[in-house]
């Protein structure tokens, strides 16, 4: 089972988001936050969040400001930022800041939540593994 917290300023992306990405993979439960403030609440709560998904809407909602918090914690969970059209800018920023990935809304709302369960439990997988490396590696020594 994954955990996705998609975090964004537009309350119809977020219930689509809740609604939709069960629906592709039912593995993965959504929770919802409509800013960075709820957001960082409830990952401070008691449901486990494996990925951080951030709609970026500025000025309401930035995600790059709000993956600069996180980063500052020293929250290591993974973060994929949603953007509205496709940007090589925006998407080098995000390969900067080391995001793990940047998916853009053009296209059809079904490919675009496709995507986004694709990439929460690509997402989820490799911590996890890296995570259970670590504490291999911890157990040997």
């Amino acid at each position: 089972m994954y955990s996705a917290l998609v975090v964004s300023s537009d309350g119809a992306f977020l219930a689509r988001a809740a609604r939709h990405v069960p629906i592709i993979n039912q593995d993965i439960a959504v929770l919802t936050a409509a800013g960075a403030a709820e957001a960082l609440a409830k990952l401070g709560g008691p449901d486990p969040v494996d990925v951080v998904v951030c709609d970026h809407r500025p000025p309401a909602l930035d995600a790059f400001a709000f993956f600069r918090d996180l980063s500052r914690a020293n929250d290591g969970r993974p973060f994929i930022i949603v953007a509205d059209e496709l940007s090589g800018e925006m998407a080098a920023q995000a390969f900067e800041q080391r995001m793990d990935y940047y998916v853009p809304r053009s296209g059809s709302s079904l490919n675009l939540y496709m995507d986004l369960a694709a990439k929460i439990v690509l997402c989820a997988e490799r911590r996890r593994s890296e995570l259970n490396r670590v504490l291999n590696e911890r157990r040997m020594r």
